[in-house]
């Protein structure tokens, strides 16, 4: 096991106030876009096609090595070939489970790995604020799964942003993935998205179970492809 110690930076902006949560609702073993919207479950893909289910007995069932990166008042005491820093970036390159924790004011994780495998994001009490794009950006993966532990899992963007993701297109929300996501664990999440959306996938999002708490100026979850929400309280 090995960490890295970062006091990292991803960009100029301040601090803002935000509106009320747009679309809230709590989760049962139903189907919905939690947007305000009507959603036809029925326009879900059939597994086996697009979709692929979530099972938390992948990550039970991992020899876990797993990589530390912890936030903190210092600077970065270490690079690997798994996780690097570029311009105070924190970039994830290989599948595998990362913990992530600590807290930072002006820190960005990113995710961008073409091998085959899940990436496990373990946010254990992490708090991390991202000024000018999101605290939580997921370029390119075969899927990502976020894992809560702790209740005090704290993500929050700026009331601006200049970042553009892969295909030019403005990172507008607080979690911004282009590829699959999943959401689980018995932890919680606070999502403060001062710029637009709070947590938003250009693919698929699953929210297998948690505690999550999304404050944003525009929509609080957007899945392009599908939203299925297995459980938990949102």
């Amino acid at each position: 096991m090995w960490g890295l110690a970062i006091a990292a930076s991803c960009g100029g902006g301040s601090d803002s106030s935000t509106s009320d949560t747009t679309g809230e609702s709590t989760a049962s073993d139903t189907t919905t876009d939690l947007t305000g919207s009507s959603y036809d479950p029925d326009s879900l893909p059939e597994p086996g096609e697009d979709f692929e289910y979530f099972d938390i007995e992948d990550y039970e069932n991992i020899d876990p090595d797993p990589t530390t990166i912890t936030f903190r008042s210092v600077s970065i005491t270490g690079d690997t070939d798994h996780a690097t820093n570029v311009d105070n970036v924190v970039t994830i390159n290989a599948p595998g489970i990362y913990n992530i924790t600590g807290t930072t004011s002006d820190g960005q994780i990113r995710v961008n790995t073409e091998e085959s495998g899940d990436v496990w994001l373990v946010l254990q009490n992490a708090n991390i604020t991202c000024p000018a794009s999101a605290p939580v950006y997921i370029e390119s993966a075969e899927r990502v799964i976020i894992r809560l532990e702790g209740d005090d899992n704290y993500l929050r963007d700026g009331d601006s942003s200049t970042a553009l993701d892969g295909n030019g297109d403005v990172i507008d929300a607080a979690i911004y993935s282009q590829e699959d996501l999943v959401i689980c664990g018995e932890g919680s999440l606070y999502v403060d998205a001062n710029y637009n959306n709070g947590i938003k996938s250009n693919d698929g999002l699953i929210i297998d179970s948690g505690t999550i708490h999304v404050t944003s100026v525009d929509d609080g979850i957007i899945g392009k492809n599908y939203v299925s929400v297995e459980s938990g309280d949102i």
